[in-house]
C-alpha cells in the first residue's frame, strides 16, 4: 500500500498551488478594478 503514502504529499502540493492561484486571482482583480477606474476617468 505504498500509494497511500504518496497521496498526502500530492494533496499538500495541490493545496499550496491552489493558495498561490487564489492570491494571483486576487491580485489580478485588484489590477482590473484599477484599470476600470482609470478607463472611466478618461
Amino acid at each position: 500500500m505504498e500509494e497511500l503514502k504518496v497521496y498526502p504529499k500530492i494533496f499538500k502540493i495541490l493545496a499550496k498551488n491552489i493558495q498561490e492561484l487564489e492570491q494571483d486571482i486576487q491580485t489580478l482583480r485588484q489590477e482590473l478594478s484599477k484599470i476600470k477606474t482609470v478607463s472611466q476617468q478618461v
